[in-house]
């Protein structure tokens, strides 16, 4: 009796092992950027979609993501765990922003955790999971005032942004001696842009841009742009929205702004050169980049009409707007040339969830073309596939249809 129970124990050892490493397959190979930045709720890597619609992430790979309910698997490979807190790699708490980087052979799902100290009190982590063993490693803890949404990782160190009294600061973490930086506290939050070499770039909300060092001793104002957002770094260079201008149509007005570039070793107006013009700005830059091409929405605003609401309170009256008429375009940011991905997709892109020659991937609201968040704030998911045009929905967040 006891050598079948032992050969019942090994086999189901030998079963666990094999499952995790099979479940480990897709994640051997890795072309990292200068960092990777964290993602709320959806992000591409390696030819996955990981996504979350809960306390639980969940991946799919991206040729399969017609059929993602059939495709999709849990990020955690262990058949015992329930998923149930964040001792699960899986498990994020409804409060969801993570990325995976690869540190040599090794890769490692970098997560933004939600930790139930009380009833009366939860507090924030960053943690690191190892995708071979599966062990997790609490990084940053005890953050009662929160984490805001985007972190990023490099082979140095984590620099986040948290919520504090007098609004949101920059923080880091240092990977490998653990030291942590603060940003000193003054009355101006900071929005996290990148960061390249030792240098952290960061602008506040009256469009100042900065440089750090990671232990915030020795900061310096680059230059003053034009808006709060819209700033990007990629490849040494510094993105940045220039030249606003106003479109009214039918009596609303919408926003519309140039991308510019600077280098980040002399970043200034002066040295700079126009990308493109004419891009949608509705609360939010309409651009991305993605492997070295900038996508972006053309600003082409239409009114789509009118609708009335019954709500307890009464009727109201909502304006429905279409920003940029489904289009897409892309400059080849190597070569500077550009072409059309789409001239009328049917949807309105809110934001670009991740762009390839093969997929488009993009979150807009569930109503299509509606970009009224105040009358229509569900959210749907979209693929469009470049070669055959194919559009389809793969997640839905809302009442039912």
């Amino acid at each position: 009796m006891l050598k079948r129970i032992i050969l019942l124990i090994i086999s189901c050892l030998i079963l666990l092992y094999s499952c995790a490493e099979h479940k480990n397959e897709s994640y051997t190979d890795s072309s990292e950027a200068e960092y990777t930045e964290s993602r709320g709720e959806y992000f591409v890597y390696n030819g996955n979609f990981y996504y979350s619609t809960g306390a639980i992430i969940d991946y799919c790979p991206i040729e399969n993501l017609e059929s993602i309910d059939e495709y999709s698997q849990c990020l955690c490979f262990d058949p015992l765990c329930e998923h149930h807190d964040s001792r699960c790699m899986a498990y994020c708490g409804g409060s969801l922003s993570f990325c995976l980087r690869k540190h040599g052979d090794t890769t490692y799902v970098y997560a933004k955790y939600v930790n139930i100290i009380s009833e009366q009190m939860i507090s924030e982590e960053i943690a690191r999971f190892n995708l071979d063993t599966m062990e997790k490693t609490v990084l940053v803890s005890g953050l009662v005032n929160g984490i805001h949404t985007r972190f990023i990782v490099n082979d140095e160190c984590i620099i986040f942004q948290e919520y504090t009294g007098e609004g949101i600061h920059l923080r880091t973490y240092m990977l490998q001696s653990g030291e942590y930086y603060e940003q000193p506290i003054d009355d101006t939050s900071y929005n996290l842009i990148g960061c390249d070499g030792d240098m952290i770039y960061y602008n506040d909300l009256s469009g100042n841009i900065y440089s750090n060092s990671y232990s915030f001793d020795s900061e310096k104002l680059l230059m003053t742009g034009i808006l709060p957002y819209g700033y990007m770094i990629y490849n040494d260079k510094l993105y940045f929205p220039y030249n606003l201008s106003t479109i009214e149509v039918e009596g609303v007005l919408f926003n519309s702004a140039d991308i510019y570039c600077t280098p980040l070793e002399s970043p200034s107006i002066e040295n700079s050169y126009a990308v493109t013009h004419g891009v949608s700005c509705y609360e939010a830059l309409g651009a991305d980049i993605f492997d070295d091409k900038l996508y972006y929405r053309p600003a082409d605003p239409a009114i789509l009409g009118n609708v009335t609401v019954s709500e307890e309170l009464g009727d109201m009256d909502f304006t429905i707007v279409d920003e940029h008429g489904g289009r897409l375009n892309v400059i080849d940011l190597k070569t500077q040339s550009e072409s059309v991905v789409c001239d009328d997709i049917g949807y309105n892109i809110l934001n670009l969830l991740y762009a390839s020659d093969e997929y488009i991937i993009f979150r807009s609201t569930g109503s299509g073309y509606r970009t009224d968040i105040e009358f229509d704030s569900y959210v749907a998911i979209m693929v469009y596939e470049r070669d055959s045009g194919e559009l389809y929905q793969i997640l839905y967040f809302g009442p039912d249809k």
